[in-house]
């Protein structure tokens, strides 16, 4: 038995935010609570603070009824990204989805090795999301 094709597009991707340069902010890393990606993603949109959440495909089969079913799932799950002021950055806090947020000392480093991720998410079909790598 043949596998079924599944035909699913991805979410339209805006303009390349990593390839533009802002003024009077800085790229953070939000450490979010558990499972609150997404939302921070929309919440952060919401308050037009620049933000992104690389989202990979992922096929998963029920045991039950054999469905395959197609999902979008963060490449890091529990961190988004996000470029902001200090005052972008409480209101961020204050969406109460992030527990954590870690400075990123090299801001150019972080923005490249966004970019190269980004770049493989759409050029490619071979990229999978995987759990932790075991020795």
């Amino acid at each position: 038995m043949s596998e079924p094709s599944l035909n699913v597009e991805l979410p339209e991707a805006g303009p390349n935010i990593l390839d533009t340069h802002f003024e009077g902010g800085r790229w953070y890393v939000a450490h979010t609570r558990s499972r609150n990606e997404k939302m921070l993603a929309r919440e952060l949109n919401c308050l037009h603070i620049v933000n992104y959440l690389p989202l990979a495909q992922r096929v998963t089969r029920s045991p039950t009824s054999k469905r395959l079913f197609l999902s979008l799932v963060p490449v890091f799950p529990g961190y988004v990204f996000f470029y902001a002021t200090e005052e972008q950055r409480y209101a961020a806090l204050r969406t109460n989805r992030i527990a954590n947020i870690l400075q990123v000392p090299n801001q150019e480093q972080l923005r490249a090795e966004l970019s190269h991720i980004q770049f493989l998410l759409t050029q490619t079909d071979a990229f999978e999301v995987s759990q932790r790598l075991k020795a």
